[in-house]
């Protein structure tokens, strides 16, 4: 019961910010691809690893290492965050593509039959017999 706890509480964009820490290498260069501050994503690292209740990075001073469990984890997120990703852009991309048939009736010879081949080519869908 405590484990779904913390997991429905954790912020994506916490994760997102320690799998950029973590791919660039330091905070710095996370903040900077986040248009935020040091200070922020340092929040939101520590935020992360309050709830996960895991140290994920080790800092000092000068460097930042990865914890065993924090590289454990970054291996999850890439691919999870990869999958949403695509699962965004397929969404975005479903309500963006034109789909369906279009049935037009024409009345008038050749003259309805040349406009309406011309003008509806671009529509066509290729039928294989």
């Amino acid at each position: 019961m405590c484990e779904a706890m913390y997991h429905s509480s954790i912020n994506l964009l916490d994760v997102r910010a320690f799998v950029l820490v973590a791919n660039l290498g330091n905070f710095t260069k996370a903040a900077e691809a986040l248009g935020v501050s040091r200070s922020h994503v340092s929040r939101q690292i520590q935020s992360l690893e309050k709830q996960m209740g895991v140290s994920l990075i080790i800092r000092t001073t000068r460097s930042m290492k990865l914890t065993t469990a924090g590289k454990a984890f970054l291996a999850s997120c890439d691919q999870a965050l990869n999958s949403i990703d695509k699962a965004v852009h397929t969404a975005v991309d479903d309500i963006e593509t034109i789909r369906g048939n279009i049935k037009i009736n024409c009345v008038g010879g050749t003259l309805a039959r040349r406009w309406s081949r011309s003008s509806l080519r671009p529509f066509y869908k290729p039928i294989l017999m």
